[in-house]
């Protein structure tokens, strides 16, 4: 049993991160929980191992802790997902070529994936 209903619980080993966008919103600051920025992950999920049909992950209000530049083009390799603080932590772990990995740690609230 998985933690969030939203999770790729098939795995996506080997889908090829295509693009990644990053996007900042007007928002109300009044509002109880706005929503801030998006950070999204487009994947070519064909090649995947298990779950092929992911087209994109977007996380809302983020931050990124750690990593991300090197992400294009990349092979997703692990994740792990943890909760510090109220807030989910995305460790993702990607390969660039047989013996070089790109490290993204990104904490957010929300996340969607688009199928």
């Amino acid at each position: 049993m998985y933690k969030y209903e939203w999770y790729w619980k098939k795995g996506l080993c080997d889908a090829e991160i295509i693009d990644i966008k990053k996007e900042d919103y007007n928002y109300d600051y009044r509002q109880r929980c706005p929503i801030r920025n998006m950070f999204e992950i487009i994947l070519d999920a064909k090649g995947a191992m298990y779950d092929t049909l992911v087209k994109s992950i977007r996380f809302y209000n983020y931050k990124i802790v750690r990593g991300g530049e090197d992400l294009l083009h990349t092979w997703w390799y692990d994740d792990e997902i943890t909760e510090q603080g109220g807030r989910k932590q995305l460790k993702l772990t990607s390969r660039k070529s047989k013996d070089k990995f790109c490290e993204l740690i990104l904490i957010f609230d929300k996340a969607e994936i688009i199928r």
